[in-house]
């Protein structure tokens, strides 16, 4: 019955936006929406093409102009009570742009990547050029906007370029390599990840490099090191860990807390002179309310909560990232 006799609650209209519908507005369009978006999310979820072609309970509308001259975009509408309509004889959709799993292909679609190249050194250094070229695509507002937010936090830059071009669609390089989620059964098991915790089924993945930026910017911050040795993680009597999972959060340095934010560190332990273990941390948006939120700057709010609007609706992908933890004592 899912999507029959829908009303949208800030509208009261029986549009259903798809997530290309979604994928296909403009960034002020989508912002200028987003309330009656997030209503239909928050009740019916942002369905794929494929589930509504295959839904009898919904139908497709194609495009039309009003009598007052305004143009109305083909669209989905939900299947009222009583209605004969067949929603597969309604259907324009444009296979270019949809993937297997109903998903919007993206800008970088056509990019090949290795999943687990080869050969290390053939590898690019990094993705600046990559990103660079996603960046200057005429569809890529959302990237630009990131390039300039994020131009003295390049880790935070890089976390969400690879949010919005799609982490299936990023190359990998000697700073990090990518992890299908079909690893994700034995990386939970590796680290022994369980709960809110585990990693999702559909999270694709990166693991970094000892020499990346980014495994070079963590392990260097001071903050970082400063909770790893905090007396709530480590008995210095002892000189061992309380826990084999240290969770850490990251409110000064600002590359960090705008990438990782709240990281937890796996098996950590202290070998000869250093702190080596492994951060983890999944590339996700979660509400910022409540008193544990209280001291988070505004500026970081309205960027965290734009950017949950973004992973709602599909603009935004998520994905987990693993990097290696080696601080000298």
């Amino acid at each position: 019955m899912k999507f029959k006799n829908y009303k949208n609650s800030h509208t009261n209209e029986d549009t259903i936006y798809s997530r290309k519908n979604i994928a296909d507005m403009s960034v002020r369009e989508a912002f200028s929406r987003k309330d009656e978006i997030m209503a239909q999310h928050n009740s019916i979820g942002i369905p794929s093409e494929g589930e509504l072609q295959s839904s009898p309970n919904a139908v497709w509308v194609e495009s039309y102009t009003r009598d007052d001259g305004t143009e109305v975009r083909g669209h989905w509408r939900s299947k009222p009570e009583g209605s004969t309509e067949n929603s597969t004889n309604n259907i324009k959709s444009d296979d270019n742009t949809i993937d297997e799993q109903g998903s919007v292909t993206g800008g970088a679609s056509s990019i090949k990547r290795d999943e687990e190249p080869s050969d290390v050194k053939d590898l690019p250094k990094n993705n600046d050029d990559f990103f660079e070229k996603e960046r200057n695509n005429p569809q890529s507002v959302l990237m630009r906007v990131n390039a300039e937010k994020n131009a003295d936090r390049p880790d935070a830059k890089l976390f969400m370029d690879i949010a919005l071009v799609g982490p299936k669609n990023v190359p990998s390089t000697q700073d990090y390599q990518f992890i299908s989620s079909k690893k994700n059964t034995e990386i939970n098991e590796k680290y022994n990840l369980t709960g809110n915790k585990e990693i999702p089924g559909h999270y694709d993945g990166f693991e970094f490099s000892a020499d990346s930026p980014t495994a070079k910017a963590l392990n260097n911050s001071e903050e970082f090191k400063n909770q790893i040795l905090s007396s709530k993680n480590y008995d210095s009597t002892t000189n061992v860990f309380k826990t084999d999972k240290l969770e850490i959060e990251f409110n000064n340095d600002k590359n960090l807390q705008y990438s990782f934010g709240h990281m937890t560190v796996l098996e950590p332990k202290i070998e000869n002179g250093y702190i080596t273990g492994t951060g983890y941390d999944k590339y996700n948006y979660e509400a910022m309310y409540g008193k544990k939120f209280e001291n988070v700057p505004k500026e970081a709010k309205s960027l965290n909560n734009k950017a949950r609007f973004l992973q709602a609706t599909g603009k935004l992908k998520n994905y987990y990232v693993l990097v290696p933890v080696k601080i000298k004592m």
